[in-house]
């Protein structure tokens, strides 16, 4: 598994000074109220480096926006790209969570310029109120199959960040979560901006290790050799226990493995498609496991229970390099 800090932090901002702020503390994007193209315009000046994230509602405000510098327009999915838009523009698509299985749609976006997707958050605002972490690792699998860049927003909060990670899309944005009686924090900013940065290889100061652990999560899944196992699904049940290398002084939350990660992992492979071997799919949830910057080894248990009564299966135990 390829590590998750290729994904930038992007924040919300509503003035000049606030993406002044942003950008101090840690934050690879700004994205940008609608319509704001005195700050978009301000942003591609002082800070050439970072991403600008903005909403466009109609053809007038994406051509002021995209002459302003912004590098991502979010747009609805029947926008009409223009041709000759600014190289540095990417054209974001908004998906509505009722448009997520449309294929003729997603086949449709890049072949009329589109550069990125990202999920409609739904009425709440919050991104996890509508989508599952299932619906948006097939939203993520799509627009890999595109050759679309991909971000997600809405609502989010610091505990978000390692499940979304996980799917390595290009941006996470947070908003409220950023903030102290409505200003942007610059505490809250460099927290959440620690989850976005790799901690490197150095020496603990303890000499043991911290274990996490699932136990006993059964799902019902397609698994199997046999042409009976590929008719229907049967459950499965998943243990992993995950060593991790102790953390040097206070620990913060950039430091902790969830085991949220996993178990989206585990729920994203009983969503899409048949396994044929447990071996495999214990394979898989290791190397998940193995791509937190903590991670030292993991056991993984997986056993089918409806072949006999009591169960078979498979445990690994892989260690990192």
């Amino acid at each position: 598994m390829a590590t998750w800090m290729t994904t930038g932090l992007a924040a919300a901002v509503r003035s000049v000074g606030e993406a002044e702020t942003a950008v101090v503390n840690g934050a690879r994007l700004i994205a940008l109220p609608a319509g704001a193209a005195d700050i978009a315009r301000a942003a591609a000046t002082g800070w050439p480096n970072v991403a600008i994230i903005a909403e466009a509602r109609d053809d007038d405000e994406a051509r002021m926006l995209g002459a302003c510098g912004v590098t991502w327009l979010a747009v609805a999915p029947d926008f009409a790209v223009p041709s000759a838009r600014g190289a540095h523009v990417g054209h974001v698509a908004r998906i509505p969570l009722a448009s997520a299985e449309d294929a003729a749609m997603w086949t449709g976006l890049r072949a009329r310029g589109f550069a990125a997707a990202t999920p409609e958050p739904g009425h709440s605002g919050r991104l996890t109120d509508s989508w599952s972490m299932t619906a948006l690792s097939a939203f993520a699998t799509r627009c890999r199959a595109q050759g679309l860049a991909f971000g997600f927003g809405g609502g989010l909060e610091a505990p978000d960040a390692p499940r979304l990670m996980a799917f390595k899309p290009r941006w996470i944005l947070f908003d409220e979560a950023l903030r102290a009686e409505g200003a942007l924090s610059p505490d809250k900013l460099r927290s959440v901006a620690a989850l976005f940065h790799d901690g490197g290889d150095a020496a603990a100061t303890r000499k043991t290790l911290e274990r996490v652990f699932l136990r006993d999560l059964v799902v019902d899944m397609s698994i199997g050799v046999y042409d009976r196992e590929r008719k229907r699904k049967q459950p499965a049940r998943f243990t992993v226990e995950v060593d991790l290398a102790p953390v040097e002084g206070e620990t913060s939350f950039a430091d902790v493995f969830t085991y949220d990660v996993i178990i989206d992992h585990i729920r994203a492979l009983a969503a899409h498609g048949h396994h044929d071997l447990v071996e495999t799919l214990a394979d898989d949830v290791a190397r998940a496991a193995l791509g937190h910057k903590r991670a030292r080894a993991v056991r993984v248990v997986v056993e089918k229970l409806a072949v006999i009564e009591g169960a078979v299966g498979v445990e690994v135990r892989r260690e990192k390099q």
